[in-house]
């Protein structure tokens, strides 16, 4: 499966050692552009105004701010501001710092004009999109590797030349990424952050507004503007960015980036792609790949067959489909993942379904009894079915012995065994079962006890009840609960007990599965 080609390694995000993952190469198409250099302007408009007036010793009289339109009280209040920055001084003189920055200023703007710096812009040749990372000025020259998967282009995207319109919403998506990873930064110093919350990026708008002299009404106040006003100006802001960006190359250069698929085994379900960049775009190139499934049928081949691969290397470690939460198949996932224990799994889902309802509150205590069980027969089943040599456990017994042998069993293996075991009823019963056959859970359970006097230390039905010395008084707390609800409705059964029986039937699978279907599943 897997090929070679030539790729470029930008210092993709590291994988978890616990995930299952694949290489992945990743195409892009490169444009070469040019951005004005990042050149921080300390001061907005209105102060750099306030300021070249102070200059020229023109401030005092502020006639000529009023014919520009400004009000009294806007210039008092940029004066303030300038004033407690140390600009001005109290009688609205430029101080020396106020000169140096105002000096500085009409510097950057020329800088702006003259400095730019080379970076390339990314089309993901997948879907289309621009990719939100523009941090690369040189590509690394391309190394031949090894891949599972490469991923094939969609060839109507190679020439589409990046727009302002496409670069301005990459942008906005930058901006909110690196928001975004700021806080979740911040808040794992304090307190656990979801790792969910990364999805929710469509719909988060991180970006902190500044507050800015246009937004100052004639009283001095600021105005807050509606979501409306906020996001007209977005799009004014994208349509003036028209000269920060230029495309320089006539065609882009097709690269195949390095990056990872991954699935996260506490999200068996989900795939997860690492970003090529390694900057916290994980998120932006899972989403990418999710939507691209929908329109390419060789990329979906692509992924089922990467699920069913980390199915089948993760189904001995995590549970998959675990909708109910149950603890059970977290602690032994084959029960959860095989076919070879459907009908188990289906028992112990029904079971728990059942008591969910009663936890909130429906009173159909019945069916609870009877799921819990038929789960503690299949259980017993499959034990049974583990167990080598089972007509040779009853050879050594007879039905006129019967009684005395269940005695000096409980003697010997120093366990408890209930007076109801000891009817000579349970004789043929034990036949059946040696011999594959048998419903009854007392009758299975009942032969465990047979298996471990009679085959010792080779069988694990001796460590069974050694470890679980009351296993029988447990399993007839079970069925005799199911019997009576049943048999006999007597309305004297405490059926508030559900709880505590939900627990002993716990504790009864554990045991069963870990010393009969672990070891041998």
């Amino acid at each position: 499966m897997s090929r070679h080609c030539y790729s470029v390694d930008l210092g993709k995000s590291p994988v978890k050692p616990h995930y299952f993952h694949r290489q992945v190469a990743w195409p892009v198409y490169a444009w070469k552009a040019i951005l004005p250099s990042v050149l921080k302007d300390n001061l907005d408009i209105l102060q750099k105004l306030i300021l070249s007036f102070a200059k020229i010793n023109k401030l005092k009289d502020a006639t000529t701010l009023y014919e520009l339109g400004l009000s009294k009280e806007l210039v008092q209040t940029v004066k303030r501001s300038c004033i407690s920055y140390g600009y001005l001084d109290t009688d609205s003189r430029l101080t020396d710092s106020g000169n140096k920055l105002l000096m500085n200023s009409m510097n950057i703007e020329q800088d702006m004009l003259m400095n730019y710096e080379h970076v390339y812009i990314f089309r993901d040749a997948l879907t289309g999109d621009i990719i939100p990372n523009f941090n690369v000025s040189e590509i690394p020259r391309e190394e031949r590797k090894e891949y599972d998967f490469i991923l094939e282009e969609s060839k109507s995207y190679r020439n589409l030349k990046p727009t302002f319109v496409d670069i301005g919403q990459a942008l906005k998506r930058r901006k909110q990424i690196n928001k975004f990873a700021e806080t979740i930064q911040k808040d794992y110093a304090n307190e656990e952050v979801e790792a969910e919350q990364f999805s929710d990026l469509d719909e988060m708008d991180l970006s902190v507004e500044e507050v800015d002299w246009e937004s100052v009404n004639d009283e001095g106040m600021v105005d807050v503007p509606t979501l409306a006003e906020k996001e007209a100006a977005e799009e004014k802001k994208v349509g003036e960015g028209k000269t920060t960006v230029k495309i320089i190359s006539n065609k882009p250069d097709k690269i195949f980036l390095s990056a990872n698929i991954y699935i996260d085994p506490d999200m068996p379900e989900r795939i997860g792609i690492t970003s090529p960049f390694g900057e916290h775009e994980d998120d932006w190139f899972t989403k990418h790949m999710l939507m691209h499934i929908r329109k390419s049928e060789s990329l979906k081949d692509i992924v089922e067959f990467f699920m069913e691969e980390a199915k089948e290397e993760l189904k001995d470690k995590f549970p998959f489909n675990n909708h109910l939460e149950i603890e059970l198949f977290n602690k032994y996932p084959f029960i959860a993942n095989y076919d070879e224990w459907q009908p188990l799994r289906t028992h112990i889902e029904a079971t728990t379904r059942a008591y969910n309802r009663l936890i909130q509150g429906h009173e159909d205590y019945d069916t609870f009894y009877m799921r819990a069980q038929r789960t503690l027969e299949g259980v017993l089943k499959y034990s049974i079915e583990k167990l080598p040599n089972k007509m040779e456990v009853m050879k050594p017994v007879t039905k006129y012995s019967f009684k005395d042998t269940i005695k000096s069993i409980a003697e010997e293996l120093r366990i408890e065994i209930p007076a109801n075991f000891e009817s000579s009823a349970f004789y043929e019963r034990l036949l059946q079962v040696s011999r594959g056959k048998g419903i009854s859970s007392k009758d299975r359970s009942l032969f465990l006890a047979f298996d471990a006097f009679y085959k010792g230390d080779e069988s694990p039905s001796l460590l069974l009840l050694r470890n679980v010395p009351d296993f029988y008084k447990r399993i007839n707390l079970i069925t005799n609960i199911r019997n009576k609800s049943t048999h006999y409705n007597e309305e004297t059964i405490e059926n508030e007990n559900f709880e505590f029986l939900k627990r002993e039937l716990d504790i009864l699978l554990d045991s069963l599965i870990s010393h009969y279907l672990i070891s041998r599943s």
